[in-house]
């Protein structure tokens, strides 16, 4: 299976190779997108290539559309930083779901929140989340997928995760991660 094979990887190791070799972005890009020199991300490649089977299963590309992700990513980050309701309204779908993982060191949000006005209230007020508005807010891929990064003095304070529907069009779920101990790996990446 695909997913064991990428366990043997390290975090970065994994981020350029499935860049590469599933989404068949240039190096350039990658070395954009991850902070690191386009000859870094080559060596990158080749040690993870190396540690992979010669002959590697084939990747299904069918559902994979980066550019309406990155779109929908530009605008939820508008529409945030400006509480535009209207907008935020466009991309969320009818059964929204918001999560806040302070891992019980960080006091963020408590409860999950269900509940379409609750989520639409929390993503567009001028009060709740309001430090997340100060943040550099930056494109990162997490997890091999295209996210939010919120930067503070250079370092990545908080993550902005967010679940597309299967028309990959709207957001069904907005995971915000603050715990220390999950940002120290996604630090790894930057």
């Amino acid at each position: 299976d695909y997913l064991v094979m990428l366990e043997r990887l390290s975090p970065l190791e994994r981020a350029v190779f499935v860049l590469r070799e599933a989404f068949e972005h240039d190096y350039s890009e990658i070395a954009g997108w991850l902070g690191k020199t386009e000859s870094n991300c080559r060596q990158i490649y080749s040690r993870a290539r190396r540690n992979l089977p010669e002959k590697l299963p084939a990747i299904e590309h069918d559902h994979i559309d980066w550019t309406t992700k990155e779109d929908v990513l530009r605008r939820f980050t508008t529409a945030f930083l400006q509480h535009d309701v209207s907008a935020m309204l466009e991309l969320l779908t009818d059964q929204p779901v918001f999560t806040a993982d302070g891992g019980g060191v960080v006091r963020t949000i408590m409860r999950t929140m269900h509940v379409h006005k609750g989520v639409l209230a929390i993503l567009t007020s001028p009060r709740v989340l309001r430090p997340l508005r100060e943040r550099e807010w930056k494109p990162a891929f997490i997890n091999g997928e295209p996210q939010l990064a919120l930067m503070k003095d250079g370092q990545i304070s908080e993550v902005l995760c967010l679940e597309m529907d299967p028309s990959g069009k709207r957001i069904h779920g907005v995971y915000l991660m603050v715990n220390p101990h999950k940002l120290e790996s996604v630090q790894s990446l930057n």
